[in-house]
């Protein structure tokens, strides 16, 4: 009835099955991730100098920036320009916050998922979506468009949950 743990263990070979499709789809979209965190950050970084958030040192980047001091004495609080530009770089902030807390989590339970023994296409599947909809959520987040960067953001644990799921069952099985 029950198996003892000698009997569920795997080899390496076992647990690893993996054809080269799938790893090709966790690579494509873990790629995708970090390239689209790179590209946030750097979109981040120049919200940070119009807002004169950056380090007094960072001028030395340009003397066409705006006067930099974190953000701690700006010159032109009151300006509209100037709110408009720390709105900018808060939503940014946010941005790369809600990467941060998902991205880690998503990727590494998509290969975990299929180190485990899960089932490959359940994981491509989830992971494809999952990549998707995280691209989605910054567009969204980006333009300030709430139903689609919330749907976007929901879906985006569904996944993470279906692959953890998925990667749980495969280690069991």
């Amino acid at each position: 009835m029950f198996r003892s743990s000698l009997d569920k263990s795997r080899s390496l070979e076992e647990v690893m099955i993996s054809t080269a499709g799938t790893t090709q789809v966790l690579m494509i979209c873990t790629a995708v991730l970090y390239f689209k965190y790179l590209a946030v950050l750097v979109v981040q970084g120049g919200k940070k100098f119009n807002a004169g958030t950056r380090a007094p040192e960072d001028m030395a980047a340009s003397s066409a920036i705006p006067q930099q001091s974190f953000g701690l004495a700006p010159a032109n609080a009151d300006s509209e320009e100037y709110k408009k530009a720390k709105a900018e770089e808060i939503r940014w902030q946010r941005i790369v916050g809600n990467d941060m807390e998902n991205l880690p989590f998503g990727v590494l339970l998509a290969w975990f998922s299929v180190l485990a023994g899960g089932n490959t296409s359940v994981t491509s599947a989830a992971y494809i979506i999952f990549t998707v909809v995280r691209v989605i959520h910054t567009l969204s987040f980006a333009y300030g468009i709430f139903w689609p960067r919330t749907t976007a953001w929901s879906i985006g644990i569904l996944a993470v949950i279906t692959m953890t799921i998925n990667g749980i069952v495969g280690s069991i099985n």
